[in-house]
């Protein structure tokens, strides 16, 4: 366990307007208080009420933050992950499919699994066109 004053990386859980699902955040922790000061993760867990907010606006305010390294927008109907990754003044892109997948971020010293992030969820079976025989 890390000494009190040492800087470590620790999961935040916020509700509320204008805020991430889960944030992962780098910086000494400061008992009873809200303040963010140096998030290195943020994951949004699509919903379709706020979708269009959560990629648009939310994005674009996660995006400036200086010290945010990650932005994972989780999809809650299927296992399936966007992952925003900074490097250097961009931003790379890259999706994650199936239960197998494992995102790794090293900025943080983590990897996160989708089968850790869907643990106990079964998703439905879905009719696969492309496996099925055309109508003649």
């Amino acid at each position: 366990m890390p000494s009190d004053d040492s800087r470590y990386c620790h999961p935040h859980q916020h509700q509320g307007l204008r805020r991430p699902d889960v944030m992962v955040e780098c910086a000494t922790l400061v008992p009873d208080t809200y303040e963010v000061r140096e998030p290195k993760l943020v994951v949004e867990a699509a919903s379709p009420s706020t979708t269009s907010i959560d990629q648009t606006r939310k994005m674009e305010e996660y995006k400036r933050h200086p010290t945010l390294a990650y932005i994972l927008l989780v999809e809650p109907l299927k296992p399936q992950a966007l992952l925003f990754a900074r490097e250097r003044d961009a931003w790379e892109i890259e999706t994650f499919e199936g239960l197998e997948a494992v995102i790794a971020l090293p900025v943080i010293g983590a990897a996160l699994a989708l089968a850790d992030i869907y643990d106990g969820l079964s998703f439905p079976r879905r009719r696969d066109l492309a496996a099925e025989e055309p109508p003649l």
